[in-house]
């Protein structure tokens, strides 16, 4: 019967498209007829990897969030005003869930050069006019100019995708069309969608966790720091503080580790410059930059010489010295396995043969020595691409019809 049904999907396209007429809504293969898919491409206007990935990418969407979403890529729709064509179109088929009217349609016609995003009620809130057009004007445009339709609407869907599993996971639903139809206001943000739905308890409880975060990270950072005055020796004291002086924290935690950042950068200048003393007890004193060049070994240069460590060399009256080293704390060097100094890096990763979804491919890493020299080639395996459980190869692998959704006219459209 399946194939019977594909035979007269394929049948019908070719009839209209003979008749050089544009599709009417009436006249549109729907995809649930044929192989139970979500894609309508009866002109071949995208590829048959195109239908198979966005099949799969929308057969996710509806498990995971329930949403159903329908393409449709014609050539024509004749005179027809690509709007009402949408609108038509999606009350036909019915797309989304019934009592929910989670369903969402994208229309691409090439002959119009014109796009359009059809929103059920039941989504209008999560995808009010404002978040449509700024989905449709950052995925459509530049790549149909190109003519790579499939790959528009891949992106144009994942975009989708995004926001309603960020709504889902606010855990706000919007089953109604009084959610917000109409109170999109203009923003540059997709996600920013599905964050405007954050309850009251909801910001509260993230503010809380966020509170607890701080308190727990800033106990941790004073507890280092008094742990540092523990040991006498002030390299150690050195050694412990570090970790703690780091940007990072005080772009995560602006408050207090600002202020706990330049302590700490404070503590390291002392820590690093103290006064030392010789196993015998003699005043020792800093050489300089240069001068201790002369006390360090080849290897040691090397790492000065590209930065992944930094060394002091503290010497006595009667010369002798002892060289203390601060390694980078990020570093694209790392110990190399024949010298042992921090001068080992990747000097190249590159694909040498593409995996695809029949087979894994291959890629080559060259790891070299800047002080020894010493360098080793090495093949990996690139695993073999995967297509989503939901799908199978040019099928949706989906139900044999949408669910009755209704929509009431939301959504955007644009042309190129």
């Amino acid at each position: 019967m399946r194939v019977w049904a594909v035979a007269l999907y394929l049948l019908a396209a070719a009839f209209v498209c003979s008749a050089g007429q544009g599709y009417t809504a009436a006249t549109v293969p729907n995809p649930k007829h044929a192989d139970g898919g979500y894609v309508s491409n009866p002109d071949g206007i995208l590829t048959l990897g195109d239908v198979s990935e966005l099949n799969g990418i929308i057969a996710d969407i509806e498990k995971t969030t329930g949403a159903q979403i329908a393409v449709v890529a014609v050539q024509s729709i004749g005179d027809a005003v690509p709007k009402d064509f949408a609108v038509d179109l999606f009350k036909r088929w019915g797309i989304g869930q019934k009592g929910r009217d989670n369903g969402v349609l994208l229309l691409v016609v090439p002959g119009a050069r014109r796009w359009e995003i059809e929103v059920g009620y039941g989504l209008e809130g999560t995808l009010p006019d404002a978040v449509c057009k700024s989905i449709g004007e950052r995925s459509f445009p530049a790549h149909f100019k190109k003519g790579e339709y499939g790959a528009g609407l891949i992106e144009g869907v994942r975009q989708i995708q995004r926001v309603l599993l960020s709504e889902q996971s606010a855990g706000t639903s919007h089953s109604s069309a009084g959610a917000a139809h109409g109170h999109g206001t203009g923003t540059g943000d997709v996600t920013a969608s599905a964050m405007r739905h954050l309850r009251g308890s909801d910001i509260i409880r993230v503010l809380l966790v966020y509170a607890v975060i701080v308190f727990g990270a800033t106990l941790l950072a004073v507890i280092v720091i008094l742990a540092s005055f523990v040991p006498k020796d002030p390299y150690r004291r050195y050694a412990i503080v570090r970790p703690v002086c780091l940007p990072v924290w005080a772009v995560i935690f602006p408050i207090p580790f600002i202020g706990i950042f330049f302590l700490t950068k404070v503590l390291l200048y002392r820590y690093r410059n103290s006064p030392r003393k010789s196993s015998s007890g003699k005043p020792m004193r800093l050489l300089s930059d240069r001068a201790e060049d002369a006390h360090l070994m080849k290897g040691q240069l090397d790492e000065e010489k590209v930065k992944s460590v930094d060394y002091d060399v503290w010497i006595d009256d009667a010369g002798k010295t002892r060289v203390l080293s601060y390694p980078k704390l990020f570093s694209k060097y790392r110990k190399c396995p024949q010298c042992g100094y921090m001068t080992y890096f990747t000097e190249y990763d590159r694909e040498i043969t593409a995996a695809t979804y029949s087979s894994s491919g291959t890629g080559e890493r060259k790891f070299s020595c800047v002080s020894c020299g010493h360098s080793v080639i090495a093949q990996y395996t690139i695993p073999q691409k995967t297509r989503s459980s939901s799908s199978s190869s040019g099928s949706g692998g989906g139900s044999s019809s949408w669910g009755g959704g209704r929509s009431g006219g939301g959504g955007s459209g644009g042309s190129w």
